[in-house]
């Protein structure tokens, strides 16, 4: 499903992706991140699994 969004946003002229998460996330951090994802902010709220992560990928 990843592979035909970024497809999809190649087609329409799309440059990035930008994906936001939460550390508590790790199966959504590790595809990303093995999908040539980069941590771009880390925002800090309440405990550390509630930090939010958002994630890049140039098209």
């Amino acid at each position: 499903m990843l592979a035909e969004q970024e497809r999809w946003a190649r087609s329409q002229g799309y440059q990035q992706l930008w994906v936001k998460t939460r550390n508590q996330f790790r199966a959504m951090l590790i595809m990303l991140i093995s999908h040539e994802y980069q941590i771009f902010t880390l925002e800090k709220k309440g405990e550390v699994d509630e930090y939010r992560l958002l994630l890049k990928k140039n098209l």
